[in-house]
């Protein structure tokens, strides 16, 4: 009997390639950084300080307000009495 390894889909393929670059390149970051003066690492760290906060301002905001939420409450329990409905039929 021949085991064949499973097919695996092409998203997961780029997946691990992206996970696998991803490591690759925080080992190079931290290769370098061990190198530099820890005067110089600290001005590493306000950069990437200065780099996140520039990041959450491009960012959307994410949150609902209460009464978003509630609408997406209610949807979702109509939604719920129609599936239990037709079930119970």
């Amino acid at each position: 009997m021949t085991a064949f390894p499973a097919k695996s889909s092409g998203a997961d393929d780029l997946g691990l390639i992206f996970d696998r670059r991803l490591m690759q390149l925080h080992e190079e970051i931290q290769q370098h950084l061990v190198n530099l003066e820890p005067n110089l690492q600290a001005e590493v760290l306000d950069f990437v300080l200065f780099l996140e906060e520039k990041q959450k301002k491009q960012q959307p905001d994410q949150r609902i307000t209460e009464t978003q939420a509630l609408q997406i409450h209610q949807q979702l329990m109509s939604r719920y009495a129609d599936a239990f409905a037709k079930l119970a039929q």
